[in-house]
């Protein structure tokens, strides 16, 4: 992937919001690329996360995960596994950053929306069960205190 198309996905994912339409567009962006270079641009996703400030109760940290969310069930019904196998080694390292944020800022309710979505992909067949296990092992690691 060339770095401006790298640039572009940053920026887009910079800008994108909770909202459907966003969501959505951020999705089918991702989905275009996804023949040709779905491991760079789920490292670049990986990447935002890292960067993502969060300050609850704004979504900014939700975002990445939605639109992750998004592609990552559309890409298994309609095309097929590449951002599958391409995303998932970088989810849970993602996941326990999320909720190592969240447990800094004591916000519980993103932390959960976090752990729900991880949930989804077992409960869709997304994921398989025991790798939503592992994400979920990963999420909780971080606990206050602990």
């Amino acid at each position: 992937m060339s770095s401006s198309l790298s640039q572009s996905i940053l920026t887009l994912l910079r800008n994108a919001n909770d909202t459907q339409d966003s969501i959505t567009h951020c999705t089918e962006v991702f989905l275009s690329h996804y023949s040709s270079s779905s491991m760079a641009c789920s490292l670049t996703w990986y990447e935002h996360v890292l960067s993502t400030p969060h300050s609850p109760p704004s979504g900014s940290l939700l975002t990445p995960f939605y639109v992750a969310n998004d592609v990552l069930q559309k890409s298994k019904r309609n095309l097929g596994a590449n951002y599958l196998e391409h995303m998932s080694p970088y989810l849970g390292k993602a996941m326990g950053h999320a909720a190592r944020l969240c447990d800094a800022e004591a916000d519980k309710r993103t932390k959960l929306k976090i752990r729900n979505l991880a949930k989804l992909w077992g409960d869709r067949g997304v994921y398989s069960k025991r790798f939503v296990v592992e994400l979920l092992k990963t999420i909780e690691e971080y606990k206050p205190g602990g």
